[in-house]
């Protein structure tokens, strides 16, 4: 299957994944929370965890409900150019 988009917002969104399973990971150890257990709390397979945190195939809602799972909220703002 192709990739969608232009190569700038391929770039963007991969950036964005990359910054987001950073934060993930970062809250994880801060709080010892391990795969397994965020797997259990967003009810998803362990596996999913791992492609969430490895894939950079993301959706707001996976985002926010990783994020809630560990205590955490989803804020996204928007502003004028």
């Amino acid at each position: 299957m192709a990739e969608r988009g232009t190569p700038w917002e391929r770039a963007l969104a991969r950036g964005l994944a990359e910054d987001f399973a950073l934060i993930v990971r970062e809250q994880m150890a801060r709080t010892g929370v391990t795969q397994s257990e965020l797997a259990q709390r967003m009810g998803v397979s362990k596996t999913q965890v791992f492609q969430m945190l490895h894939s950079g195939n993301l959706t707001l809602r996976t985002m926010a409900t990783a994020l809630s799972a560990l205590d955490r909220r989803l804020v996204l703002r928007s502003g004028p150019l």
